[in-house]
């Protein structure tokens, strides 16, 4: 067995016992790794100085072949809450990491711009 074979399948045994349901637009579940840390944020406020707030960062790592045809926009569902990707980055080893957002109710009356 090659190295990047002993590493995909480490990998694929990761995902094994650590994936959880993640379902795709298409309504199709998947195993996906997520995770949902929060990290700490700096706002700078000029002169008057900057403040520290709670940031979450979500992301789940799916395979390339539950990943093909994924784009910014499209919406996960995770837990039980919606997700919209925001940037897809190859992980080398088969996998595909998704930086996401909580999905944002929309508003009955228009668009949203909040992105």
């Amino acid at each position: 067995m090659s190295f990047r074979d002993a590493v995909l399948q480490a990998t694929e045994d990761a995902h094994a016992h650590l994936g959880e349901d993640v379902t795709l637009p298409s309504g199709v579940q998947v195993q996906g790794v997520f995770s949902y840390p929060t990290t700490e944020m700096e706002i700078r406020r000029g002169q008057a100085g900057s403040i520290r707030a709670p940031a979450r960062d979500p992301v789940v790592s799916l395979t390339e072949t539950d990943a093909a045809g994924l784009v910014r926009g499209d919406t996960l569902t995770i837990r039980g809450k919606a997700f919209d990707i925001v940037e897809a980055l190859p992980t080398g080893t088969g996998r595909v990491k998704f930086t996401l957002v909580e999905t944002q109710p929309t508003d009955p009356s228009g668009p949203t711009t909040w992105r």
